[in-house]
């Protein structure tokens, strides 16, 4: 599993508020992300299959598994604009 931080998880789990600096670190995929390089990609290639969420495919003979995330069609388009 990965982790993006937010400022409920940085309350809950390290009883701290969120400053500014958590914001740039976490623009910066650093502070306390942790990500996979091929999460990133499943992440982001969400948005380029249409709100698709795939198992990465370790071999061209598997077959795709996905599941449809529920993204709304404005949400999409802004994300993709």
């Amino acid at each position: 599993e990965g982790l993006i931080p937010s400022k409920f998880w940085k309350e809950e789990i390290l009883k701290e508020g969120w400053y500014l600096g958590d914001t740039y670190n976490l623009s910066i995929g650093q502070g306390y992300v942790l990500t996979t390089p091929i999460q990133i990609a499943q992440a982001t290639a969400v948005f380029a299959n249409g709100g698709l969420l795939c198992d990465p495919l370790l071999k061209q003979t598997d077959k795709p598994n996905c599941s449809k995330m529920s993204i709304s069609d404005e949400t999409m388009k802004t994300i993709r604009e």
